[in-house]
């Protein structure tokens, strides 16, 4: 090793250098470390390839991401049916190299799954095979045997497995610097071939590499190239990743005698910071989370602070009607005169997200019959005689709030069919109008009647509309 190699092995930061066409020049032994290119890590295997009749196995937190844009009809190479599978699901599999569709088997979460763990376990010849992921450890951990094979991953990362079919001695682990050793899940699969590692590990020779060999698809690594080439661009402790593996990194130009020969590429391996910021942004997560629902808690007891009482029904009708106001359901308020209805429908609108919006009472049964759809939709001028001015209506004036209903089924059969259009779609026009006026509104409901008995009697649509609304219960039970 030249005197010059040795000194920038004993930096403490990856330095990668590369010609003014891309090839390396200098990659030092941290860089080797943060992108994986060392050989010497876990038992150790030989170089070899996946043939037909292997048994693979398979942890994957997000398809296609990290694992060599894995799709699911390439879990078919293994077996697998990929019928209910999705790119970006979290999937674990065993299966065999070859084997017919079905043969295989498997577990996936859809993405963005809150599930604390993903596992599958299966027998073969007396000898257990394990394929597990864990969320909240960010572990992906393949068992074959007493035998643990595990990757710790930051956002995304595709592990596998293969153990010789016929005597089930381990051929192939996956580790740290897939990437940059083309040893993704998916070009194992296809490909085959892979590279020994441990003691039957061989050190790769980058230098005199093209850099994008061992980096694809990376912008930095873009930026690198462009620089080597002439471009005059300044990088500074940007943060990025490369080969999925979170790093800070400058871009220097090299020039010799005033001419751009190259560019140097500084990194620090960042994984562990990144990991700590992003376990604080979930406790600041949850944290937020626990303040809102301590906040909501509050705002619910003192919505409800008027109704009193510890029979088991009024706890239960209580629970029911905060449980109503966490929604924008209709609800239907059922209960003999006197007995709380308008307290609770004032209640649910006090402890939901429309508290500070308006709260509009109106009382069907106290309206006459020739002003009721005025009061409730408006009316425009001249729609009729005394109508001088356009006015609006009880659920205009309501919207982005609530409008309690009160002894609903004391309206007029004759305007049911359009309070049911409005129940169903939040829209109407004003008496007289044409023009229709969409509202942002919680309806709540209520009657003193035998609401089944009484839509026998007149087998309304509305009453049976509102009888089956997402709440339904009676005040004091």
């Amino acid at each position: 090793m030249a005197h010059t190699d040795q000194i920038i092995d004993l930096i403490d930061e990856g330095v990668i250098a590369v010609d003014s066409r891309g090839y390396i020049t200098t990659y030092n032994m941290i860089a080797r470390d943060i992108f994986g290119i060392n050989p010497a890590c876990g038992p150790g295997h030989r170089e070899g390839k996946c043939e037909e009749g292997d048994l693979v196995i398979i942890a994957d937190n997000i398809l296609g991401a990290d694992d060599g844009g894995m799709k699911p009809q390439d879990l078919m190479v293994i077996g697998v049916d990929p019928a209910s599978i999705e790119e970006g699901d979290s999937i674990v599999a065993i299966g065999r190299k070859g084997g017919l569709l079905g043969e295989g088997i498997y577990k996936n979460f859809k993405k963005n799954t809150d599930q604390k763990e993903l596992f599958i376990e299966t027998y073969i010849n007396g000898v257990k095979f394990q394929s597990m992921i864990n969320y909240k450890l960010k572990l992906l951990r393949i068992t074959v045997g007493a035998q643990n094979f595990d990757y710790v991953y930051l956002w995304s990362a595709g592990h596998m497995v293969i153990v010789d079919g016929k005597n089930l001695q381990i051929k192939f682990y996956q580790s740290r610097g897939y990437t940059a050793r083309s040893e993704d899940m998916k070009t194992v699969l296809y490909d085959g071939y892979f590279m020994g590692k441990g003691i039957y590990g061989k050190t790769i020779d980058v230098e005199h590499m093209h850099i994008s060999e061992l980096h694809p698809d990376s912008d930095i690594i873009k930026n690198l190239t462009d620089v080597a080439l002439g471009e005059d661009c300044s990088i500074r402790g940007l943060e990025t990743s490369i080969n999925g593996i979170p790093v800070r990194c400058s871009i220097e130009p090299l020039n010799k005698d005033g001419k751009r020969v190259g560019a140097l590429l500084k990194l620090t391996d960042i994984t562990e910071i990144k990991a700590l910021w992003h376990e604080r942004e979930k406790a600041l997560l949850t944290l937020e989370t626990l303040e809102n629902k301590l906040k909501t808690f509050h705002i619910k007891q003192e919505a409800f602070k008027d109704i009193i009482g510890n029979s088991e029904g009024i706890r239960c009708a209580v629970d029911l009607a905060k449980r109503a106001a966490d929604t924008s359901s209709t609800v239907l308020l059922l209960g003999e005169s006197g007995t709380g209805k308008g307290v609770f429908a004032e209640a649910i609108h006090k402890a939901s997200s429309r508290r500070d919006k308006p709260f509009v009472y109106v009382n069907c049964a106290s309206i006459p019959e020739a002003l009721i759809e005025s009061e409730l939709f408006g009316h425009e001028r001249g729609a009729f005689t005394g109508a001088v001015s356009e006015k609006k209506g009880k659920f205009e004036i309501a919207d982005g709030g609530t409008i309690f209903l009160d002894e609903i089924v004391e309206l007029p059969l004759t305007l049911q069919a359009k309070l049911l259009h409005v129940m169903h779609s939040r829209s109407f026009t004003r008496v007289g109008g044409v023009r229709p006026i969409r509202v942002d509104i919680r309806i709540i409901t209520a009657t003193n009647r035998d609401l089944e008995s009484w839509w026998l009697r007149v087998n309304s649509e509305m009453t049976y509309s509102t009888a089956s609304m997402s709440f339904v219960f009676n005040c004091l039970l």
